[in-house]
């Protein structure tokens, strides 16, 4: 998700960083437990982060190490 639209969700009244306390995963954000149920709203922040993960490049694959 770009850095505009992971701010705006973390507006979001119940939102927060995902991850435990101490150590949160970065560019991760926990999602509100009433958005269990799919809405408008829902569907919309999903919609937006699939298109964002399908415009990212591939991943490149690291060389195998020689034994």
């Amino acid at each position: 998700m770009a850095e505009a639209d992971r701010d705006a969700l973390l507006s979001v009244d119940g939102t927060g960083p995902f991850g435990p306390p101490e150590r949160p995963m970065g560019g991760y954000v926990s999602l509100p437990p009433a958005w269990r149920q799919p809405t408008e709203e829902t569907h919309g922040w999903v919609t937006r982060s699939l298109e964002y993960a399908a415009a990212l490049p591939p991943k490149v694959p690291k060389a195998r190490k020689k034994p």
